[in-house]
């Protein structure tokens, strides 16, 4: 009995991007079967559109059996239909030269249109490939533009024209293509910026801090180098929001931020842990040396007004990595020495050995 797949029920982006594409693959071959029935192609340009419409049947046939290597099916896609197109354009020239009616306004025309559909193209990859693939995609691109340009300069002239008007035709779509990138470069620093970071402190977010963990544990294993972790947080900070307001409690946390940040080495991270909650990652400190760090962070944030006639106060949990241990159980440890500190009068450092949590 018919019935529609069921994508990918725990990625909905992965779900609407299979979605998205059962629609647009097969529309897309119709569109194709429609031009060759049309325009009546034949040679070169008839069995490139033949290949697109088959390429576009079968991805679409692997995206409804809900294969697991969706990836690989869009970059087939993408870095195939870029190679059709260089290939059609580079057919056309090569046709209008043969057949001595290329002109400045017929190549505009035709680089143009490569333009055009490159850059829909670059960002389409943009919003659907990973970062580093994203790139050699870029890369192709550029390489397919510049190779064009060299061949089609140095076998194809225009009579009566100057080669700097001819070269010009090509400058027009190779600088659309240089602000495309541009812009997806660009798209894509803000994108990871706004993925790993948390909007009220400008602090690392939880997920980029576990990356650092990762990277950090990696280091210390290799070259048999301490780091360090300290976890603070803002002791009874419920307080601050519910005698002046959430808004005046961001205040506080933003000025936080501030004062951490001018405390930090630079060779350190920090980050928002959750809600009033901070980690700081110590790389090449030990277990004594992260203890006078947190005692420093903790005398300044005592004696700093963060509002008028109110001061706040921190607890911190102090814990340096041993081989063996895991990430997991390193914040355990900092986590263990944290509420120590909260239990035993809050406004103090607890250092706690991993091996003893």
């Amino acid at each position: 009995m018919f019935s529609i797949p069921q994508f990918d029920k725990d990625d909905l982006f992965q779900r609407y991007k299979r979605q998205t594409y059962l629609i647009a693959f097969p529309l897309g071959a119709l569109l194709v079967t429609l031009y060759i029935a049309n325009a009546l192609t034949s040679g070169v340009m008839f069995y490139i559109a033949i290949f697109m419409v088959v390429e576009l049947l079968v991805l679409s046939f692997f995206i409804w059996q809900n294969t697991p290597f969706l990836n690989t099916i869009e970059l087939i896609f993408y870095f195939s239909v870029a190679a059709y197109f260089f290939v059609l354009i580079q057919f056309v020239i090569s046709k209008l030269a043969a057949a001595n009616l290329l002109t400045l306004a017929s190549l505009s025309e035709q680089l143009n249109a490569l333009s055009m559909w490159l850059t829909v193209l670059l960002f389409g990859a943009f919003f659907t490939l990973k970062p580093g693939q994203t790139k050699v995609m870029l890369a192709g691109v550029f390489t397919g533009m510049i190779s064009m340009f060299i061949y089609n300069t140095s076998v194809h002239s225009i009579a009566d024209e100057l080669a700097f008007s001819i070269i010009f035709r090509w400058i027009n779509p190779i600088s659309c293509l240089v602000m495309a990138a541009l812009i997806i470069q660009y798209m894509g620093v803000l994108q990871q910026k706004r993925a790993s970071t948390d909007a009220l402190t400008g602090f690392l977010n939880r997920h980029a801090l576990y990356s650092v963990l990762l990277q950090e544990m990696e280091r210390s294993i290799r070259y048999k180098r301490p780091f360090s972790i300290v976890l603070f947080d803002i002791d009874e900070f419920k307080l601050v929001n519910d005698t002046f307001g959430h808004l005046e409690g961001d205040k506080v946390l933003k000025e936080l931020s501030k004062l951490v940040v001018s405390l930090m080495r630079k060779t350190d991270y920090v980050g928002r842990w959750g809600g009033e909650e901070f980690l700081l990652v110590l790389p090449e400190t030990d277990s004594n040396a992260a203890q006078t760090i947190a005692e420093r962070f903790r005398a300044k944030i005592e004696e700093t007004h963060f509002m008028e006639n109110y001061f706040i106060a921190a607890s911190f949990g102090v814990t340096t990595y041993e081989a063996s241990s895991s990430v997991q159980e390193m914040l355990s440890s900092a986590d263990v020495a944290l509420y120590q500190a909260k239990n035993n009068g809050r406004n103090q450092v607890v250092v706690k050995s991993m091996t003893k949590v």
